[in-house]
């Protein structure tokens, strides 16, 4: 009888052959050989008691999990968001401008900028801020954080010299003021929004 581990030689005919168990498995194979598998002895039943069968279970649905919920928000990423009140097409703003007799507000931005962060994240969002901008203008936003591409073609045009800038054009397109600094555009914000 050979036991778990155990390495035993036997002969079958003329050629000696090596027969190991390892586990539920049986190993066998020609000395100097790589042995070939032949099988489980019995396939150990798979029940819910057992932890390791619970676990790989729970893997599996973690694993599931994960992938859901990953492209998820890939998508909602790749979409974005439909609660977000700001176009990012100049040409669609002016449009929009036009048959809404209001004027545009157009944010010139990039991801890597503080200042931009920084606005963004403050003045931008205050409701009193968020309510005037909404009342009266059109929200352009040019994201500037890649260096090349038609955003940087339009800023170029437009002669925006700093991050961020903003400017502001009436219904028909023309401007009527630019600033440029975080700094400057919250005050300019909170002086005109009563923030």
């Amino acid at each position: 009888m050979v036991r778990c581990g155990q390495i035993a030689q036997i002969t079958a005919s003329d050629k000696p052959i090596l027969i190991w168990e390892a586990g539920p498995t049986i190993l066998t194979g020609e000395p100097g050989m790589r042995p070939d598998f032949s099988g489980p002895l019995s396939e150990p039943a798979a029940n819910e008691q057992d932890p390791l069968y619970t676990n790989r279970a729970s893997q599996n649905w973690l694993v599931v999990l994960g992938v859901v919920v990953g492209l998820g928000l890939a998508g909602w990423k790749l979409l974005g968001s439909s609660s977000d009140p700001w176009l990012h097409d100049l040409s669609a703003g002016l449009a929009d401008a036009a048959a809404s007799g209001k004027g545009m507000f157009v944010l010139y931005t990039a991801d890597w900028c503080p200042p931009c962060r920084e606005l963004k994240r403050n003045a931008l969002r205050n409701p009193a801020v968020e309510a005037f901008l909404q009342e009266n203008f059109v929200r352009v936003k040019i994201d500037l954080t890649s260096r090349r591409g038609p955003n940087n073609e339009i800023a170029t045009k437009h002669e925006v010299s700093g991050l961020p800038t903003m400017i502001l054009y009436n219904h028909r397109g023309m401007e009527i003021d630019r600033v440029t600094g975080g700094a400057a555009i919250s005050n300019w914000v909170r002086k005109n929004s009563g923030y």
